[in-house]
């Protein structure tokens, strides 16, 4: 499996990655704080 997702993020744009990483860890801000709410 950790091969494939290296393969994949070889295959996305840099743009891409960083919409998705920025997206990633906004959601998990937003558990944390649900979390510690």
């Amino acid at each position: 499996m950790g091969l494939d997702t290296r393969a994949e993020l070889k295959r996305k744009p840099a743009a891409m990655l960083r919409k998705r990483n920025s997206a990633a860890a906004k959601l998990i801000e937003a558990v944390q704080f649900n979390a510690g709410a």
